[in-house]
Parts: structure tokens; sequence; C-alpha cells
């Protein structure tokens, strides 16, 4: 609900967290559609700083680029709270209702952080995490340790999605509400159930819910012959610096994918995906 106050001749909203100076306002339908023209507009700062994780959990939002993005998120169930458009895009007639923000060429490139932009944004309330793990369910899981890219983490959310494996586990590392993760992972993010863990998080915890098998660069399995008994556990390392030794200690079993010989190995992103597909009920 929108509370309307007055600073001199202009109209001042306040919607949640997000306060917002309009330059000019209509109704187009059932939604309230608010013009912004200059890119020094306070609802401008505000969208920027929801590139930082600070000013995502300080304005309760997170927000969505591209059409096949928000799909995914509004087809399980997510309610966008507001739309952040270009100026001359228009919204999907099926999508929920909600306000729009309407902004000129100059606000929208200082808004968007896609190399390709859409000219389609969508707000979401920032979900609050479980970070405890003694939770989790024993089922496939792919599990994070560390990733710092924020793409890898999007991609790998992407293909936990495409192959089934319903449960991702983020151990420190990127955050997954980070635009670059969130453009990444193209939406499927939204139907994977997530936790978030500190760098500390003791990897005993999971191996109480099912067998750990830890993604190495050399001299491990063949992925088909890992057992599959229990509930798997993919644990993924650090771009550069791969798994801790304390996480591939506590594995069941070590895991590396066959390549030709003289091949530098495969990225994290990359690696991870092949390793979902490899161990799903899918290959």
């Amino acid at each position: 609900m929108l509370s309307v106050q007055r600073s001199g001749e202009w109209p001042f909203f306040v919607e949640g967290n997000l306060l917002v100076y309009y330059e000019s306002i209509q109704t187009v339908g059932q939604m309230d559609e608010h013009f912004i023209q200059s890119p020094s507009n306070q609802v401008i700062k505000n969208l920027v700083r929801l590139r930082r994780a600070g000013g995502r959990h300080e304005q309760g939002l997170f927000m969505v680029e591209g059409r096949r993005a928000i799909d995914g998120f509004i087809a399980q169930g997510w309610e966008p709270q507001g739309y952040v458009l270009a100026e001359e895009k228009e919204l999907p007639a099926s999508w929920p209702v909600a306000l729009i923000y309407r902004l000129s060429e100059p606000a929208w490139a200082k808004v968007t952080t896609a190399v390709n932009s859409s000219g389609i944004g969508a707000l979401f309330p920032l979900p609050e995490i479980s970070d405890d793990c003694a939770g989790l369910e024993a089922k496939p899981t792919l599990v994070l340790v560390e990733l710092a890219d924020p793409g890898n983490v999007g991609t790998l959310l992407r293909s936990a999605a495409a192959f089934g494996w319903g449960q991702v586990v983020i151990v420190g590392g990127a955050d997954p509400f980070a635009p670059k993760v969130v453009n990444a992972s193209v939406g499927a993010m939204a139907g994977i159930r997530l936790w978030r863990c500190s760098a500390e998080l003791d990897p005993t915890i999971l191996a109480a819910k099912g067998r750990l098998s830890a993604l190495v660069a050399r001299a491990g399995l063949h992925p088909r012959d890992v057992k599959r008994d229990t509930a798997p556990f993919i644990l993924v390392g650090n771009e550069a610096h791969g798994l801790p030794q304390t996480w591939i200690a506590a594995a069941d079993s070590l895991i590396t994918l066959p390549m030709i010989e003289g091949v530098e190995s495969l990225n994290a992103a990359m690696a991870g995906t092949v390793a979902c597909w490899a161990l799903s009920e899918l290959s």
C-alpha cells in the first residue's frame, strides 16, 4: 500500500523501505506507473544499492532482469513487489499486478547490470535463507564451497535445477542474490531450496545427511564408479584453490571427470555441471 506525503510541489511515495521521488505518475490498466527521468533520482540510487548485499538486506529486495528469468520466478510462485522498465518496454499481460517504475534511457543505464540489457526488471522480496544445515533433507544436493565468482554460482544453480538437484548449499563465497548470480541462473534458482552457511561450516554435518563426493582435478574415481546407496552430495570447491583439505578428508569419495590427456581442467562451473549430470538420475 502506498502512503503519500508532500514535499514542496511533488508527491513523495513510500513503499516498504523504498523511498521514491517521482517525476510523473499515471495509472495503466490496474498498475500504478511512475516515470523517472533523472539518473540522480532517489529511487535510482536505491535500485543501484541493490547491487550490494547490504543494500539488498536493508531494503528487503533483489532485482531480476530479463523476461525469461522473471518468468522463472513468477512460475515458481514468487510475487513481484514492483517492475523496473526501460522507457519503451511493455510488461507481459500475464504477469501479476505490481507498481511500475518506468525509467528514461540514462536512468535505466545506471540501474541495469546486464551486459545485453533486456530493458525489463522485477523487484522480488529477499527471502530468509536458513543457515542451519542440520535441517537439510537427505536428497541430491549440490554444495558450493567458497566459490567466489558470481557467474559460476549462477551457472551451477541453473545446472542443479536442470539435472534435478533441488537443494543447494552455498558455503561462504558469492551471495546467491547478487545480480550476476541471479542473471546467470536465468530464473532457474527460483525453484531450488537454498541454504547459506559460513565458510567455517563443519562438513561432517553434511556427511550425516548423505554420501559426500568431492570433485577434484585428478586421482579421483570416475563418476560411474561412485556408490549411490544414499543421497548424493556433490562438493565443488573454489575456482583457484579447490576444496579445503577438511572437506576432502570428510568426503566419502573423490571424483574426477575423465578428460583427454593434456587438456587443461575445466573451470568450476563447467566441471560442476558435468558432475551434476553424471551423478543424476538422468545420466
